[in-house]
């Protein structure tokens, strides 16, 4: 048995709605004692209705007027106010009743009726109100001249707004029917809307029928179980998209709602049919929820099922998502949930077919026909917020993506934790190729593939140490052979002359003629310092990797971390090679697949000497002043072969911001803090044997000195800086294997300027040279400002 103590806390959420039946209730008691009064007496009613009424709240009643009929009594205006606050208003009450003769002093009432009003407040005032108007010891009989035997108690139109002490707020239009005889309430709320946070939940209609019964105290009380049903309910549940149409029933166990059992079904629309206040148009039902839960998730089974369906048939929800020309797109799954000690067991699949996925961090274009298959058992810790992957499965064609592991998400990031263990069982490596749409990597059109793929990859990340944060495992392609590659990246092309176009920011062209002689073009041979200084400041690894640095990996994913942002990317002279040489500078996935694949390629079919070469003669090292030869000249008036080891190492340091760095040129000599970067990178490439120690010495004070051939004026050249800066196309090589997309531009924060944090970053040292330490005072050196 429910105790006293604990009845109101237990009951709040109903007595908003008996607020009202109880206030009629009195009403019609109150209005009983005067019934038998003639018309005239209508002032001594409306007296005995208000001082009734008065006594019984504790608080302020007010009645406009009453109008007293044969057999019916007329009340318009009652204001009834609490001392809590809370205030109810009834526009109309029409009362019935039957004399039991003419000049008979008796009558029964038989009905009380009131259409339109508010009630509003707080959830406790209107318990406390509701509280006062049910209890006493019963309303008076006019001493033996009054019968009550009302059939019902009717409300409708009246228009609730109740919060919830700063938890939420409930909004509605009620309409209520009470059956004295059998304790009975039905009741309904059109246009109803309650939110709790920032969350918010509508409904076209909400219904139940509720048996009140006296409990101990002498109080009624609804009787459990209470039967909700639900029409036309939404609820957001990503900022773009909601669940919309709701229709079925919650069947509320127990006083405390501390049991719940359901049984919905809807669709999904867009997150603005939670603020409409009507739904008329309700989306088909694609999904059912159903089963039994204790609120506290000590217990409960629930089933969700998405019978595969066409995004077209919910319009709204298919606008919402990153996708295009996608009604004919199919989706479909379930979820199976079992609750036990507060936590979940979750056990799935979905299946998705012909989505057209648009999206600026994908791809520049649509990729069209993106499907899988997705299987996965977890177990969830919400109290820990904390995710325990059993294991999770994704299927595209004959590719499997295995995934295992745990993921602790909590509120504070010191606590946060996440270890990942992902694999690709041996797959025939054109399978690999064949899995991924050629929309999202057009570079790789005409690439056939012998052999097995395999890949696993360990990650473990540790926000309290993220000094030890682990990165490791392998991506193994060398198990697969190219049969056959497209002409742009035969080795015979990339090992002879061609002519190199690129695309500046401001959509106009350079051409590099990689020709011997052409005047653009110079051997690896013939190029003094610059490669000492390359490998200083951008890849200090390059002659012994194969195109890739994962020690580097985890190091600049550390970094990002700490930073809380994508700032190191490690990326290697090869990938920038075939960054500049063959694809683009956008920052999409879809570029860096191809460039990975790419640089495995390259690094098999060219020989190192021929990659540094191609980089340095395509690399851009100022604006619109594309390899080696050109920088030279364009800075010193030199030859690559007749520059200075300072020389050298400026345009190395040149590399990260080629344009912005311009702006030494323009002002015709280096700032105090660039001279110190300058100094700095001379000093590593000594330390770490790139030059001699003579050659430090003879050019170590030697300032930078440039030849002013090429200046108009300093206004000019930094104008011309700005210009390329604020342009919006994307940098891409013409000549390229992305040669046949067209040239628009992207969002500013997909297009890169910058070449891309260096792998041999000299903040974390050399890792070619096994002084990955680093030196102190290095610390800062790629971080600085200008």
């Amino acid at each position: 048995m429910t105790s006293t103590s604990e009845t109101p806390r237990r009951r709040r959420r109903i007595w908003p709605w008996i607020t009202v039946v109880m206030l009629l209730v009195v009403l019609g008691g109150g209005a009983a004692a005067v019934a038998a009064y003639p018309r005239w007496a209508a002032p001594y009613v409306e007296e005995a209705l208000v001082s009734r009424l008065a006594a019984r709240v504790g608080g302020p009643v007010t009645i406009d007027e009453v109008t007293v009929d044969y057999g019916k009594i007329k009340v318009a205006g009652v204001v009834v106010g609490s001392e809590e606050g809370a205030q109810l208003t009834l526009d109309e009450v029409t009362i019935d009743f039957q004399r039991e003769g003419v000049f008979a002093a008796e009558a029964t009432i038989t009905a009380v009726e009131a259409r339109g009003g508010t009630l509003q407040g707080s959830l406790a005032a209107c318990e406390a109100l509701a509280q006062r108007l049910a209890g006493g010891s019963g309303e008076p009989r006019g001493e033996g001249r009054i019968k009550l035997a009302v059939d019902s108690v009717g409300v409708s139109e009246l228009k609730v707004a109740v919060e919830a002490e700063g938890r939420g707020s409930v909004r509605g239009t009620v309409d209520a029917r009470f059956s004295p005889a059998d304790d009975r309430l039905e009741l309904k709320v059109h246009r109803a809307s309650a939110t709790a946070g920032s969350r918010r939940v509508s409904a076209s209609a909400i219904g139940t029928e509720v048996t009140l019964a006296r409990g101990e105290d002498g109080r009624r009380a609804p009787a459990f179980p209470i039967t909700v049903t639900v029409v036309g309910a939404a609820t957001a549940i990503t900022p773009k998209i909601a669940v919309a149409g709701v229709r079925g029933r919650v069947e509320l166990k127990d006083p405390a709602l501390s049991e719940l059992s359901v049984e919905l079904a809807g669709g999904f629309s867009d997150e603005r049919a939670t603020r409409e206040e009507a739904a008329t148009d309700e989306p088909p039902k694609v999904w059912s929820l159903a089963g039994d839960l204790r609120r506290d998730l000590s217990a409960g089974d629930l089933q969700l099922r998405m019978a595969s369906f066409e995004l077209g048939r919910v319009p709204q929800a298919l606008a919402a998502l990153p996708v295009e020309d996608s009604a004919d797109a199919t989706v479909g799954g379930r979820l199976d949930i079992k609750f036990a000690e507060g936590k979940a067991h979750l056990e799935g699949d979905l299946e998705v077919e012909g989505i057209n996925v648009k999206h600026a961090l994908l791809a520049r274009r649509v990729v069209p026909d993106l499907g899988f298959a997705f299987e996965f058992v977890a177990d969830v810790d919400p109290a820990a917020r904390a995710v325990a992957i059993d294991h999770a499965t994704v299927r595209r064609g004959e590719v499997e993506l295995k995934l295992s592991g745990e993921l602790i998400h909590t509120a504070e990031q010191a606590g946060r934790h996440y270890t990942v263990k992902a694999e690709v069982p041996a797959v025939a490596c054109q399978k690999v190729l064949d899995a991924l749409p050629m929309e999202l990597v057009p570079g790789l059109n005409g690439f056939r593939l012998d052999g097995q793929f395999v890949a696993n990859v360990a990650v473990d990340i540790n926000f309290a140490d993220l000094d030890n944060l682990v990165l490791e495992g392998k991506v193994d392609l060398d198990g697969c052979k190219v049969k056959s590659a497209p002409p742009l990246v035969a080795p015979g092309r990339l090992s002879g002359p061609f002519i190199h176009r690129a695309v500046l920011r401001d959509g106009t062209t350079r051409a590099v003629d990689l020709t011997p002689g052409s005047g653009s073009y110079t051997p690896l041979d013939q190029i003094n310092y610059v490669v000492a200084a390359v490998m200083t400041t951008e890849d200090g690894g390059f002659w012994r990797h194969r195109g890739f640095l994962p020690s580097q990996f985890a190091k600049a994913l550390r970094r990002n971390l700490v930073e809380g942002r994508i700032r190191l990317g490690a990326s290697t002279i090869t990938m920038q090679m075939v960054k500049n040489v063959l694809l683009s500078h956008e920052r999409t996935l879809s570029r860096k697949l191809q460039e990975m694949f790419l640089v495995w390629y390259v690094e098999r079919v060219l020989s190192k000497q021929r990659i540094m070469e191609l980089y340095l003669n395509v690399i851009e090292f100022g604006p619109g002043i594309y390899g080696v030869t050109n920088a030279a000249r364009h800075y010193f008036g030199k030859d690559p072969s007749e520059l200075t080891a300072k020389e050298g190492a400026y345009l190395g340091l040149m590399l990260p911001s080629p344009v912005r760095r311009h702006v030494h040129y323009c002002n015709g000599e280096l700032t105090p803090a660039f001279q110190t970067k300058l100094d700095r990178i001379f000093g590593l490439m000594a330390s770490r044997g790139r030059i001699d120690e003579a050659t430090y010495n003879l050019y170590k004070d030697d300032p930078i000195v440039f030849d002013r051939s090429d200046l108009d004026t300093p206004e000019v050249c930094k104008a011309e800086i700005k210009r390329l800066m604020d342009a919006r196309h994307t940098q891409r090589a013409a000549t390229g294997l992305l040669a046949a997309f067209a040239d628009e531009a992207l969002p500013e924060f997909l297009d890169e300027e910058e070449e891309g944090e260096p792998a041999g970053d000299p903040i974390d040292g050399d890792p070619a040279d096994g002084d990955a330490g680093g030196s102190p005072a290095m610390d800062d050196f790629m971080m600085a400002g200008e």
